[in-house]
């Protein structure tokens, strides 16, 4: 009777835990959507005006990678009526997509410091490895589970072939590898900047692009913070990289110019 019950507990501790990520994968998407949304005039005005090149795929690659990845992410969890072919459809298009948007940001990550670091490739034999564990990681996991109709309110759900504790330390060696190749990023980007956002405090000139790469490092610095203190403990902590994907994407556009000193584009 003990054993039961305490299944009964477990089953329902699941549902709960579930749902909960259910509801953050609406929230967060509806946040990336919405940001996209917002900041689109921007894009229009300061990547579409302009000479398209390598840098603007990987850009718009990143960007719209996660906007579309987010709708199959949602759309998954919303089809309640479904048969299991629908949600292995539907998830892996998602992992994907996801595969493909973590690639793009190891590439974004890759040529952000190839350009600060005044395209030498040296930092690269750092920086470029560390950002492949993630998409590496992730490509492994959508080969290693199956698709299956959990009913109303789950939705799809994934049966996973690896072990939990195997699937537990991919997890920490993606975040890992991600906070690593993030504080390179970070550290490049102070030695290069500061000395001249230093000077130019000094002598009054301002300094727009410095001021967006400093910003950028704490921001990037700040969330990666919180990605590590909530990695362990609450619920929140199994949610909180759902946030953490989308907050990623925010980055391009943090720091805005003012209008005076937004070049109009010919």
């Amino acid at each position: 009777m003990s054993d039961a019950s305490d299944d009964e507990q477990q089953l329902i501790q699941e549902y709960t835990r579930l749902l909960i990520e259910n509801y953050c994968i609406v929230a967060s998407s509806v946040l990336l959507w919405f940001d996209c949304a917002q900041t689109f005039p921007d894009e229009c005005r300061r990547i579409w005006g302009r000479k398209f090149s390598g840098a603007t795929v990987i850009y718009l690659s990143t960007r719209y990678l996660a906007v579309v990845e987010r709708i199959f992410f949602v759309a998954a969890i919303m089809t309640w009526s479904s048969g299991d072919q629908v949600c292995s459809g539907l998830t892996h298009a998602d992992s994907t997509l996801l595969f493909l948007s973590y690639l793009s940001i190891a590439s974004f990550t890759a040529l952000r410091v190839y350009a600060i670091w005044g395209r030498d490739w040296r930092p690269l034999v750092l920086v470029l490895p560390l950002s492949l564990v993630r998409p590496a990681l992730t490509l492994y996991e959508a080969s290693s589970y199956t698709a299956v109709q959990s009913g109303p309110r789950l939705g799809c759900s994934y049966d996973y072939t690896l072990p939990d504790t195997l699937l537990t330390n991919f997890s920490t060696a993606e975040r890992a590898s991600v906070i690593a190749a993030d504080a390179v990023l970070i550290a490049l980007t102070w030695r290069k900047t500061y000395g001249i956002k230093r000077v130019s405090m000094k002598t009054g000139v301002r300094t727009p692009l410095a001021t967006l790469l400093l910003r950028d490092g704490e921001l990037l610095l700040s969330i990666q913070v919180v990605s590590i203190t909530m990695y362990k403990g609450l619920t929140f902590s199994g949610v909180w990289p759902f946030f953490d994907q989308t907050c990623v994407h925010f980055l391009p556009f943090t720091a805005k110019p003012s209008a005076s000193n937004t070049p109009p584009v010919p």
